[in-house]
């Protein structure tokens, strides 16, 4: 049961969305939870300036620059 709880907290801990795309992309994160990374990157809104991904928030990216609108 200690390893079930080990593994639930590791999956919450990965939903947050508060951790820039490359540390997420860096784990399993994209494999384990690919609806929840699809919801990050739908819409973007910023391009990081380091890795070209983009975001919909810049808080999940590291160098980030706003896209144009339009």
């Amino acid at each position: 049961m200690g390893d079930k709880n080990k593994t639930e907290k590791k999956d919450k801990k990965n939903k947050k969305t508060g951790k820039a795309l490359c540390k997420l992309a860096k784990g399993d994160f994209i494999k384990e939870h690919l609806e929840d990374y699809k919801s990050l990157v739908g819409d973007p809104k910023y391009l990081c300036r380091k890795c070209g991904r983009v975001a919909a928030d810049k808080k999940n990216l590291c160098k980030t620059e706003k896209l144009q609108e339009g």
